[in-house]
């Protein structure tokens, strides 16, 4: 069974057992043995007294899509689960994200001011883990484009959390190559899950007027020289930004006829598209698109499966980056490959998609492709 195939069995079996994806960033790799490694989260059912619903984990597979072991995390505060790696048979890595208290058997760890960290946790080929340490991004001040590299031995000593405020386009959160016995790992704030600080202003409680707020952000965009053709999808984008904001298709389909009346008429695709849209919620920083009847969205080239999942970045000129946790991708009937992320370009209007496991990359023009004027 190719790689590909192998990711989307074992996830779909974890999918089915409640568990979810944190991120695009590498959360399934398979060892030297055939066996597949995966690492995510779990949402607890929420009550009243609960002081946390979301807790990562890390699972195997056997080589059959047969689970071996599987390693849950609690604490009190949100944490994710979004990349594994392992050096050889014996030596499994896992890293994530929290807030508050994190623990795993006797292993406690807190975050200052209950703002967000890294995690990263070694574990054996029984599943036992061996150390769990935090990078300490936690008692940082600032709030812009910070981009982190973190590196430490495998025996959990030596760490090294380095961060740099630049644009973090170029930044590809995960593992890579180690030497010497030395593990690295890279991201950003912005584009990783659960690292967005609670004085953020992608933080606060949007508006209960969520057409209004998407035309007061098309406005500053048009303002702003943002080109036309993708100014109302970047309103759209940042207006959901904001934590705890939730958007139906039938609102967008009346800000169209409202703004746009003729939309409708020549893209009647996208616009019926659209109105398959049951909401668009963002919740801690994950944007899921719930579909109406829980049916796909197809159009010409992409797909959405109901529950997709999305985070989102902006960049210092103001681009949008949409990094696809799960359910989104490109092609036709025949054949549909993963779509990575999607970066809009507001200045010329291009979309750029990046797409299956090679990461390959083409660019199209919204207002040439997608839409009619």
């Amino acid at each position: 069974m190719l790689t590909i195939e192998r990711e989307k069995s074992v996830w779909n079996l974890a999918v089915g057992m409640g568990a979810a994806r944190g991120g695009n960033y590498r959360d399934f790799t398979i060892d030297g043995l055939g066996r597949s490694l995966i690492a995510g989260y779990f949402e607890n059912a929420k009550h009243s007294n609960a002081q946390s619903a979301i807790h990562p984990f890390i699972a195997r597979f056997s080589e059959n899509n047969s689970l071996q072991w599987l390693r849950k995390f609690e604490g009190s505060g949100n944490a994710y689960g979004f990349a594994v790696e392992n050096l050889n048979e014996d030596e499994i890595f896992m890293a994530g994200s929290f807030r508050g208290e994190i623990k795993l058997e006797n292993i406690r760890l807190h975050t200052f001011n209950n703002q967000p960290d890294l995690f990263f946790a070694k574990f054996n080929r029984s599943g036992e883990l061996i150390w769990m340490k935090k990078a300490g991004i936690d008692s940082l001040e600032r709030d812009d484009n910070l981009t982190y590299f973190v590196n430490f031995d495998s025996s959990g000593n030596n760490f090294y959390s380095h961060v740099v405020n630049e644009d973090d386009r170029n930044v590809k959160t995960g593992f890579y190559s180690n030497v010497d016995n030395w593990i690295y790992f890279t991201g950003s704030r912005n584009g990783t899950t659960g690292m967005l600080r609670s004085n953020s202003k992608k933080t606060i409680e949007s508006s209960n007027n969520i057409p209004s707020d998407i035309k007061k952000e098309h406005s500053l965009l048009i303002s702003a020289k943002c080109n036309p053709a993708v100014a109302g999808l970047a309103a759209v984008l940042q207006t959901i930004e904001i934590q705890g904001t939730e958007l139906k298709g039938n609102q967008l389909q009346a800000l169209l006829n409202q703004d746009n009346p003729s939309f409708g008429i020549l893209n009647p695709r996208l616009y019926n598209a659209i109105g398959q849209i049951e909401t668009i919620r963002n919740e801690n920083g994950i944007i899921s698109i719930a579909t109406i009847d829980r049916k796909s969205i197809i159009l010409p080239g992409i797909k959405f499966t109901n529950n997709a999942q999305i985070i989102l970045d902006r960049f210092g000129n103001g681009d949008i980056s949409i990094g696809i946790i799960s359910g989104i991708s490109v092609g036709n009937q025949a054949i549909w490959i993963s779509l990575n992320s999607l970066l809009i370009d507001l200045s010329s209007g291009n979309l750029v998609f990046d797409y299956d496991n090679d990461q390959s990359l083409r660019t199209v023009n919204f207002n040439k492709v997608i839409v009619r004027k």
